[in-house]
């Protein structure tokens, strides 16, 4: 009698609850891609006003790595006072960034966008299962079936939360691997920041390859687009506080290491400003991981008593309404 209705509400509640997250995430992510679109129409205006006279004939990207792209600003290491280098390294290194961290934006809403439907579609299936609910109780109109209607849809947000769930822990257990790798990478540079190596001429200052501190300024970008992504996806199950200081790190994360790295430079501190930076985001995603798994295992529970309580509360409410209608007759 109701077996088949419970199924298309549950269903149809599963569909629209993950709907509703997924046009949610693709109105952030094409947001968060605009804004970093228009950053870097800003930024590549501002370095377009910083010229300096030694590097006009050179090309910048034939630099093989930051060390020697720093090296090859400063020129020695009296010049660290200068203002100017300072503010070229920081601004292109920053115009730099915002390709890979576009390009995370674009590829998010290319790989949801054949699974997501139309706000129109959503709000048609929203009104089917009213209807649905609605004809229902029009021809049994007991409590004991609303309450039942109630139970089945409850059952299929339930069953769409855990996608959701299983999508943001994967996703945070790779920002949590990429962290701690960064992080790894940082502490194998020892000599960030030191002019021996320039001073020794052991090889050409500006044919230095790259490092272990290249290799985390080249994922910085892309993390900290995914970090973007991931707060989006968790909002639900955390409170706003926290997807806010989440999201204030990820948006200072490039622009506030690049800094760190100028800073580590000037004063030789390794990478110290770095690491404690990268750390302060680690500790922030390790948190939040721990607490999804938490509430995935909730989830799993609660999706196997539901199941449960939502086959025994069908057959006890076929059994009253049938009890029902034969005291009519």
């Amino acid at each position: 009698m109701f077996q088949g209705i419970a199924d298309q509400i549950k269903e149809a509640q599963r569909e629209i609850f993950k709907q509703e997250a997924l046009q949610n995430y693709y109105e952030m992510l094409t947001k968060y891609r605009k804004e970093q679109i228009r950053n870097e129409k800003k930024t590549n205006t501002a370095f377009s006003k910083l010229v300096l006279s030694h590097l006009s004939s050179r090309n910048l990207d034939q630099i093989p790595g930051l060390r020697s792209f720093f090296y090859v600003v400063f020129e020695k290491q009296e010049n660290e006072k200068d203002l100017k280098r300072r503010r070229f390294i920081v601004t292109y290194l920053l115009l730099n960034s915002f390709s890979d961290s576009i390009q995370v934006f674009s590829d998010e809403l290319e790989k949801i966008t054949p699974v997501m439907k139309s706000k129109r579609e959503t709000r048609s299936l929203r009104v089917l299962v009213k209807n649905i609910k609605q004809s229902t109780l029009d021809k049994y109109y007991y409590q004991e079936v609303s309450s039942m209607l109630h139970l089945v849809g409850k059952a299929g947000e339930v069953k769409a939360r855990k996608v959701i769930l299983d999508q943001a822990l994967e996703m945070g257990k790779e920002i949590q691997l990429k962290l701690a790798d960064a992080v790894k990478n940082l502490k194998n540079e020892k000599s960030w920041g030191s002019w021996e190596m320039f001073f020794s001429r052991k090889i050409k200052y500006d044919a230095i390859p790259p490092s272990e501190i290249d290799q985390v300024y080249g994922m910085i970008p892309s993390l900290a687009s995914q970090i973007k992504c991931f707060a989006v996806i968790v909002e639900p199950f955390f409170p706003s506080r926290d997807i806010l200081i989440l999201n204030k790190l990820a948006d200072h994360f490039v622009p506030g290491l690049i800094s760190d790295l100028m800073q580590d430079w000037l004063v030789e501190s390794k990478t110290k400003k770095m690491r404690s930076r990268i750390n302060q985001i680690l500790g922030n995603i390790d948190l939040m991981v721990r607490t999804l798994m938490v509430l995935k295992d909730q989830n799993k529970s609660e999706m196997e008593l539901m199941d449960i309580e939502r086959q025994n509360r069908i057959e006890y409410t076929e059994e009253y309404v049938r009890k029902k209608l034969s005291e009519k007759i």
